[in-house]
Order: C-alpha cells, then sequence, then structure tokens
C-alpha cells in the first residue's frame, strides 16, 4: 500500500501534511456550510462530509490492504455512532441542551470521535505489536479531550453566539484547532510506542550464517564416510565409538554409483580433517 512505501521520514512528512490538509479542508468545509445553508443542520452536513473524508484518507494511507480496511471500518463505526447522537442535538429543541441527557450525550459522542480518529489512523498506520501499549496513554489523551471538548467548547457556542444565526470564523478555527490537537496527540503517544518496537526490531541481531549445507550424494558435496563401493554400499555399520557427527540426518541408504571407487578393502578410519 502507499502507506509503506518510502523511506520513514518521508512518510512522517506525508502523513504531516495530510493532516494540515484535512485540517484546513475541515475549517474551509464548517465555514462554507455555515454561512451559505440556510438551515441550522449546516454544521451537521459539514461535518459528515468532513468523517467521510477522513475515512477514505485512512482507507488508502495504510500500510498494508488488511490494516486499511481495518482502520477505515473501525473509524466508519465509531463516527457513524458519534454523528448519530449528535442529532439529539438538532432535533431536541433548546430545552434538551441543558438537560442533564446533554451532558451524558456530549460526552459519549465526543469520546466516540476522539476514538474513531486516533485509533481508525493508528491501526491503519502501526507497524509493529508495540502500538497496542500506546492505547494507555491513548485513553489518558481522549478521556482530556473529552473533558474539554464538552465542558468548554459547547459552552462557548450556546452562550456568547445565541443570538447569532451562524458562528463566527474564528469560532470554527478554534473548534477544529482543539479537535485536531487532541487527535494528533494521541496519535503520537501510539506512534510513540511503534517507534520503540521499530527500533527493537532494527536492533535484533541477525544468525549468521554457517555456510552452504552439505547435500550428500550430490556434485559439489562432500563424499560420505567411509567411501562406498561395490562392496559397501548400502547401509553403513561403523565400529563402536566411531559413529560420524553428521551436519543433518544421513541418507537411508549410500548414493549409486559410488562417488569414489577404491582399490580393494576401504581405509578403516576417515582421513584427517573429514
Amino acid at each position: 500500500m502507499p502507506g509503506a512505501r518510502g523511506p520513514w521520514w518521508a512518510r512522517v512528512l506525508i502523513s504531516a501534511a495530510i493532516t494540515v490538509l484535512l485540517w484546513g479542508l475541515s475549517l474551509v468545509i464548517l465555514i462554507v456550510t455555515d454561512h451559505s445553508l440556510s438551515t441550522h443542520w449546516s454544521s451537521y452536513i459539514g461535518w459528515t462530509l468532513i468523517y467521510l473524508i477522513f475515512v477514505v484518507t485512512v482507507g488508502l494511507w495504510g500500510r498494508t490492504a488488511a490494516r486499511c480496511v481495518l482502520g477505515a471500518l473501525i473509524a466508519f463505526i465509531l463516527l457513524a455512532l458519534s454523528h448519530g447522537l449528535d442529532v439529539l442535538f438538532y432535533v431536541s429543541g433548546t430545552t434538551f441542551h441543558v438537560s442533564f441527557s446533554y451532558d451524558t450525550i456530549a460526552t459519549i459522542s465526543a469520546a466516540l470521535f476522539l476514538t474513531a480518529t486516533i485509533g481508525g489512523w493508528s491501526i491503519a498506520r502501526r507497524a509493529t505489536p508495540f502500538a497496542w501499549i500506546g492505547v494507555i496513554p491513548m485513553v489518558g489523551v481522549v478521556g482530556i479531550g473529552t473533558w474539554v471538548l464538552n465542558n468548554h467548547m459547547p459552552s462557548v457556542a450556546f452562550s456568547w453566539f445565541d443570538d447569532h444565526s451562524d458562528y463566527p470564523t474564528w469560532w470554527w478555527f478554534a473548534n477544529v484547532s482543539i479537535q485536531a490537537a487532541f487527535v494528533i496527540a494521541g496519535v503520537l503517544v501510539v506512534w510513540a510506542c511503534d517507534a520503540i518496537g521499530i527500533a527493537l526490531r532494527r536492533d535484533r541481531p541477525t544468525p549468521t550464517s554457517a555456510g552452504p549445507i552439505a547435500v550428500w550424494g550430490t556434485q559439489g558435496g562432500p563424499a560420505p564416510w567411509p567411501p562406498s563401493s561395490p562392496a559397501t554400499s548400502g547401509q553403513p555399520s561403523w565400529p563402536a565409538g566411531q559413529q560420524p557427527v553428521w551436519p543433518s540426518q544421513p541418507p537411508p541408504a549410500w548414493p549409486t554409483p559410488p562417488p569414489q571407487a577404491w582399490s580393494g578393502q576401504p581405509p578403516s578410519q576417515p582421513p584427517a580433517g573429514t
């Protein structure tokens, strides 16, 4: 897949460029939909487009096809659940906003959003099992991000700008930037654990080869001992205490015709160095 090609620093730069493009595109989509659509569903439509673009990006920028599919699927399911809960804020009216249910649903929605974006990207981009250790600090990032998004961003939207038909541009800039900051933080903690696994994999010594393995009875391989002759072909018999140490299991029978011919009886002891 494209996400596994090129040196590591090139992939890091491409991932950073994708992040910046997603941030800028999200800001443009939210501002355009908010100012051009008369319906109060404008921001919901904008976020729908952003989520779909993110899922497609994850599906294209993974390391393997399986991780692309899994990361995109996880991101799509969790974002669909989060966005489905957001529908309640658009159909229930202002009385729902001040109820206890608002805080509960907003908390769940924000947690699903952060888990979907961080988890989907990390699953598609991970290189080693060490990345799963990053789930522990990622939970902390999701918890802090959920608290900030649920307790601070909505208070600005529903208290300072109640009389506005749309949000000002700087509000969308702050909203997208804060959400992106927590997503990037979560991705980085998983990536840091993955980098440890990559470093350990590179430092692992590779086994040294003991040389070519001799194939008995083939050209270029050592001749068996004791050497075969028509009189000694078949299963060899060895004097007690003189059995050789084979590099592998000896053949069931000596090759025929024998690789060497001996006049008379073969020597009883192998030559030195055999």
